[in-house]
């Protein structure tokens, strides 16, 4: 088991900012609503296609979420693009604060529609942030 990282509040948003986790619109939307200790809501979304197999056993995105998993004031979520509605449910999106999309060779298979709706336009009302 690993041991979680104890960092404040100032180094949490700093490393995350610095990584392009945490954006003006979570931070600000968080302090607004008063959750300035709430923790950040990760979806990790991953195409997983076979040949990262060769790099990661468990695929890149499950490594990500992992790793993220070890630092205080993340809560993450994995999704894959086999998983019902390709891993972007409303649930998901609704209780994600930032996407990290790792997409590569299977990034036709999202349609226009599902990302104009689903991704784009949650970003554009300040409600979401895709890295």
């Amino acid at each position: 088991m690993t041991a979680r990282h104890r960092i404040n509040r100032r180094q949490f948003v700093h490393g995350m900012t610095a990584l392009g986790l945490a954006t003006p619109a979570v931070m600000t939307r968080r302090a607004l609503a008063g959750e300035a200790a709430a923790p950040v809501h990760v979806l990790v979304w991953d195409e997983q296609q076979p040949a990262q197999k060769e790099a990661y056993q468990n695929f890149l995105g499950n490594a990500i979420a992992e790793h993220l998993k070890s630092c205080e004031g993340i809560d993450v979520r994995s999704v894959r693009l086999n998983d019902p509605d390709q891993g972007l449910t409303e649930r998901n999106l609704e209780w994600a604060d930032v996407v990290v999309w790792w997409g590569h060779v299977r990034q036709s298979e999202i349609t226009p529609e599902t990302a104009r709706a689903k991704i784009v336009e949650p970003i554009k009302a300040g409600k979401l942030s895709l890295r």
